[in-house]
């Protein structure tokens, strides 16, 4: 593979602030106490599928946080690569 490998880090440092900012934002909407006085069997699977969605988008949400960390040290790793290998191109030690 010969080509050159082109990386924004700072668009993609924007990007993953972007997300970061939303993550916050995500949330089950959901009737939280959605008939509780209710017996019916309809009534109380609703709700066992609003808490599993809810443990889910927490899930998710979480996921999305590491995800990021995880972009972010890979952002720095290439960054620093770059710099290293510049310096060794033009004769400089680090």
């Amino acid at each position: 593979m010969n080509g050159e490998i082109k990386i924004a880090y700072e668009e993609a440092s924007k990007l993953v602030n972007k997300v970061e900012k939303n993550i916050a934002n995500i949330e089950a909407d959901l009737l939280r106490s959605f008939a509780d006085k209710n017996e019916l069997n309809t009534v109380r699977k609703i709700n066992e599928f609003n808490n599993a969605l809810a443990k889910v988008t927490e899930a998710y949400k979480q996921l999305l946080i590491k995800n990021n960390e995880s972009v972010l040290q890979t952002i720095e790793t290439f960054r620093e690569m770059d710099n290293s290998l510049s310096n060794s191109f033009k004769g400089e030690k680090k």
